[in-house]
């Protein structure tokens, strides 16, 4: 075999060789940075999952607390309308029964007693509408959290992808999916190239079709580091 094509050949399995050790390293760093990201994804999400589910118990303790205080108001309306009813002729039954002042004294204890209790279902309400906002806002604190996350993962993809130009100008489309879609399930096939015009809609890199349509990707510097 001549020289020259001998060193060729060295070179060509040093390139080899480097390409597979960068691939490597990689494929490792990838793994345990989104193995992390999906643990605190998965984390966040249980958490959404069980204030959703006490929200739901707190709003059916109020919807019973208000079943009840509905019955409890109804109940002292019609005793009130029996007392006013038996006052108009509490003088004249006095006067033909006076056994009668005690029980109507009695009547109108139980009502008072029964109007102090009116009262706590209303604060129990109230307490409970304050734990429902409070659940809201705590949701909705977490939900914020997730779409960071998910924006974040995003941007992650976008500045991996350039970065893998960087270092692999003149990629096709279906190089890069295999490596972030199939090698690393980062996301989803869609997801991948909808990602991909974007930053090609972005300016950031740009699109050259080869012979048989292919199409390959390069970085676009004068938009980056312009």
């Amino acid at each position: 075999m001549p020289l020259f094509q001998r060193a060729k050949h060295k070179r060509l399995g040093q390139d080899q060789e480097e390409h597979l050790t960068f691939l490597q390293r990689f494929h490792s760093a990838v793994s345990n940075a989104f193995f992390r990201a999906k643990e605190d994804i998965n984390h966040l999400f249980t958490w959404i999952t069980f204030l959703n589910e006490r929200t739901k118990t707190q709003e059916s303790k109020l919807l019973d607390l208000e079943s009840k205080y509905a019955l409890l108001s109804k109940q002292i309306d019609q005793l009130t309308a029996q007392l006013n009813s038996l006052s108009l002729n509490q003088k004249q039954s006095q006067s033909q029964d006076p056994n009668l002042k005690p029980i109507l004294e009695r009547i109108t204890s139980i009502l008072d007693q029964l109007q102090n209790k009116q009262t706590k279902p209303i604060s129990t309400a109230q307490a409970q509408e304050r734990q429902k906002k409070k659940l809201k806002s705590e949701l909705q604190a977490k939900e914020r959290i997730a779409k960071r996350i998910v924006k974040h993962s995003k941007d992650y993809i976008k500045n991996l992808i350039l970065n893998l130009l960087t270092r692999y100008p003149g990629s096709t489309a279906f190089q890069l999916k295999e490596i972030i879609v199939n090698e690393q399930a980062l996301c989803s096939k869609s997801t991948f190239y909808r990602l991909l015009a974007e930053l090609e809609k972005e300016g950031k890199i740009t699109k050259t079709k080869r012979k048989k349509r292919k199409k390959t990707y390069s970085l676009n510097t004068r938009k980056l580091y312009k």
